[in-house]
């Protein structure tokens, strides 16, 4: 018996199953009857709702396979992506900047290696470590920004709370370059500050909603 008539009997027997279309007695139809093409007990829509059934099967199937095949793409492509990234700054005095990092700024300790403290930032895979100035795997270490004698790099953190977090920073002993304050050129809301190292940091709103919310969620 061909291929194309067994997945016709199979899908006829479902439709007997599901339907009183047919007869009585008539739910299991023979495999000679199939094989020698003698199907007039069935009607003609029946057997195109048949051959439909089996089309669909097969279509079943190969979508199957290709959403099979879609998601083991998506995993290689996911694998070869860019997973985290780390922002080194330098530090002349690493146990300062621990501590404002840490515990003025708030960002978890993902590991401490004594002349190299990671940071967790915000959101997935960020983060941010402070360096012993002159260690570094470059041939020529980056010193922090206040040795550099200028602004090189700002970090920026955002939250919903700009005057909270100044507040908290002040009082944390830190004082602030520019208190909170709104800036319409930009859309935002920030205050800027310095770390230990000499860095600027900028404590940041985005003034829509949408936009701010692009950033942190």
């Amino acid at each position: 018996m061909k291929a194309a008539q067994l997945s016709v009997l199979a899908a006829l027997s479902a439709l007997a199953a599901e339907s009183s279309a047919f007869a009585p007695g008539t739910a299991l139809a023979s495999r000679q009857g199939v094989a020698s093409g003698t199907l007039d007990w069935v009607s003609q829509p029946q057997i195109a709702r048949a051959y439909s059934t089996a089309e669909r099967g097969k279509l079943f199937t190969d979508t199957a396979c290709q959403g099979r095949r879609a998601g083991m793409d998506e995993e290689r492509r996911r694998s070869d992506a860019l997973r985290g990234s780390v922002i080194f700054l330098y530090s002349d005095d690493v146990a300062r900047s621990r501590q404002f990092w840490g515990a003025d700024l708030g960002l978890p300790v993902v590991a401490d290696k004594e002349s190299v403290v990671f940071f967790k930032l915000p959101q997935a895979g960020g983060s941010l470590a402070v360096v012993k100035q002159g260690v570094s795997a470059a041939a020529t270490p980056p010193v922090c920004a206040r040795d550099a004698g200028k602004d090189v790099v700002m970090v920026c953190m955002l939250t919903d709370d700009v005057d909270g977090w100044s507040a908290r920073m002040e009082g944390a002993g830190h004082r602030l370059d520019q208190p909170p304050r709104q800036n319409e050129r930009f859309g935002i809301k920030n205050a800027l500050l310095r770390s230990p190292e000499g860095y600027l940091v900028e404590i940041q709103q985005f003034l829509d909603p949408a936009e701010q919310a692009l950033f942190t969620t």
